[in-house]
């Protein structure tokens, strides 16, 4: 775990989300988030709900705190190929998190990426 993200720590059942009782997969907020939400806004914060919450159940505290909204669900092993030019073109950008117009408008090069022959 790097220094600036929190992942929930364990009381008792790992897998299990102690605000709501459904499945927690692993997942990690911001530390300074996690922490604004979890800990009263202090590192050393006393810990809501034993630290170990589900994303969900997160996203509600977060909101219901005034925290922070607009959430955006991202994926460190992502394991199969995604696809990343729409049939008309665009490109999806990694930096902005929106589908683009392909710039110079040359579709030699996506034929592959669509799939086709």
């Amino acid at each position: 775990m790097s220094d600036n993200t929190e992942k929930a720590q364990p009381t008792g059942d790992a897998e299990t989300c102690n605000r709501c009782g459904h499945q927690n997969p692993s997942w990690a907020a911001p530390s300074p988030l996690w922490n604004a939400v979890m800990r009263g806004g202090c590192i050393n914060g006393e810990a809501r709900f034993g630290d170990m919450v589900c994303a969900a159940c997160f996203m509600v505290l977060t909101e219901e705190a005034g925290v922070a909204t607009d959430f955006r669900v991202t994926a460190n092993e992502i394991k199969v190929s995604l696809q990343t030019v729409t049939p008309t073109g665009r490109i999806w950008c990694d930096e902005t998190q929106l589908w683009e117009e392909q710039p110079t408008g040359d579709v030699v090069g996506l034929v592959g990426a669509l799939g086709h022959e």
